[in-house]
């Protein structure tokens, strides 16, 4: 197994044992703790070497820098492995929820993630994955309100380094100016960028984002969707295509990170800040849930049925939409469960450099070690009711129309109209990719006919994403992607 890691140079002590790291700590911190990975904090992924040999691999906590595996490589760029066949669960998994949901597959059979909190154990040039940590079941201590901004401050400045700017995806919520406002503080310069929509009248993200800004005296800029059309900038030179996605507006994320990258060194980001600070339904709320049952919509019929049968994906359909289990945690179940959900590490390597070919570290404060052991050991009420705790802290740093700003509930898709325009574009498509063997292509047409109002509800896009991505990986490959496999 070679080391193929992107930006990663080797690194030794005793020139016996190296390390190859994409990480926020130093090389020398990784050697002297690397067989006890659940000490170190911070971000990382890293390979180690002995006898020219890989024979340890590790990914922090909660995925937040990449690493992938095959027989041959280990690297951090998905990039360096990507070929073969696919993964038919992963291609069941992307088009019934828009992303793989096992955090140790890739969309290519024989090419594995490393999952969060795991170590990769290589014996005889076979690895092993096992866990190294797991969120604590009940609090490591208990701490008091002010001790959560206390520790933000601290992920932010160590996240920001000695860097002199900084830049900010911000939306107009609460948790993303409170980072920039926290940030601000540390001395930094920064700058602010913000994804939306112009004519939306239903996004009022960039509104509100724009408040913060000016009330916080720094730079500004909106990237707007309606500049991007579908799937602009899917091409076989594109990094965010090592896998399919569903974002077919991504090249706005990935031009966001480009104009960032001119005025700082790092992004940071407020995600995670919903999770850390999830309040705790009362048990008679919970009971009552239970009781309603689930609110499941219903299962795409487009879907092919011998398909959906093989991989079971009506019932997981089912426990999609169920209620996560918040027995994990003795008094903060319900961000414990948010934060262990799989979906995390996905959208961390969304933004990697190896997937938006931009260098920028992108960082995410709100998923520091420090500050979820903080927020975990708050007691829950009233800490964490509609997330006061931030909330009370922010009061004078941001606008009052920011800070006392409720959640947004999101409105209509402003974009499926021009979608569902041109849907007889996407069944050439996907008839052009054969793709008869997982979808049923009379419904999906039917269903495309009309604008599609809730994207995750009815995952259409995903099945149009899915062979748009085939027909890059085809360009690439020089013809057609030919990986039709026998019913099992």
């Amino acid at each position: 197994m070679r080391v193929s890691f992107r930006g990663g140079e080797r690194f030794t002590l005793d020139g016996g044992t190296f390390v190859t790291a994409d990480a926020s700590i130093g090389a020398e911190q990784i050697l002297r703790l690397w067989q006890q990975p659940e000490h170190l904090t911070g971000d990382f992924s890293f390979a180690i070497e002995q006898g020219g040999e890989v024979v340890f691999a590790a990914r922090d906590r909660f995925g937040l820098r990449p690493l992938y595996y095959s027989a041959e490589a280990i690297s951090n760029d998905l990039n360096r492995l990507a070929g073969g066949d696919l993964d038919e669960e992963s291609v069941a998994e992307f088009l019934l929820f828009g992303g793989i949901q096992d955090p140790s597959r890739t969309i290519w059979r024989g090419v594995h993630r490393l999952p969060p909190a795991h170590a990769l154990v290589v014996s005889r040039r076979k690895g092993a994955a096992k866990r190294y940590w797991s969120l604590p079941p009940a609090p490591a201590a208990r701490y008091g309100e002010s001790d959560l901004v206390v520790a933000l401050r601290a992920a932010i400045v160590e996240r920001i380094g000695g860097a002199r700017s900084v830049a900010v995806m911000m939306s107009g919520g609460l948790d993303s100016p409170s980072i920039a406002a926290l940030a601000r503080e540390s001395g930094a310069e920064v700058h602010a960028f913000t994804v939306g929509n112009r004519a939306d009248p239903y996004d009022r993200e960039p509104h509100f984002a724009a408040l913060a800004a000016r009330h916080l005296g720094i730079p500004h800029r909106v990237i707007a969707f309606d500049d991007y059309d579908h799937f602009a900038g899917w091409n076989a030179s594109a990094p965010f295509l090592a896998e399919p996605i569903d974002r077919p507006l991504q090249l706005a994320f990935v031009d966001l990170l480009r104009e960032a990258s001119r005025v700082a060194p790092v992004v940071l980001t407020g995600f995670g800040g919903d999770a850390v600070m999830a309040e705790t339904r009362p048990l008679h709320r919970r009971i009552l849930r239970r009781l309603r049952g689930s609110d499941a919509p219903p299962f795409p019929h487009w879907i092919d049925r011998r398909f959906a049968r093989r991989h079971d994906l009506p019932a997981r359909w089912r426990a999609w939409f169920a209620d996560p289990k918040t027995n994990v945690h003795r008094t903060r179940g319900e961000a414990a469960a948010r934060l262990s959900r799989p979906g995390w590490s996905f959208i961390f390597e969304s933004l990697h450099p190896s997937c938006t070919g931009v260098d920028v570290e992108v960082a995410h404060p709100f998923f520091d070690a420090r500050v979820i052991d903080v927020a975990l050991g708050i007691p829950p009420r009233p800490a964490f009711i509609d997330k006061r705790v931030l909330r009370e802290a922010m009061r004078g740093r941001l606008p009052e129309e920011v800070r006392t700003r409720r959640k947004a509930v999101a409105g209509p898709d402003a974009h499926a109209g021009r979608f569902a325009a041109r849907h007889g574009d996407w069944m050439q498509l996907v008839r052009k990719q054969r793709m008869d063997r997982w979808i049923d292509p009379a419904a999906l047409a039917d269903v495309l006919r009309t604008s599609i109002p809730d994207t995750l509800l009815q995952p259409v896009p995903n099945a149009v994403a899915l062979a748009m991505w085939l027909e890059v990986v085809s360009e690439g490959r020089g013809g057609s992607f030919d990986d039709r496999q026998e019913d099992e």
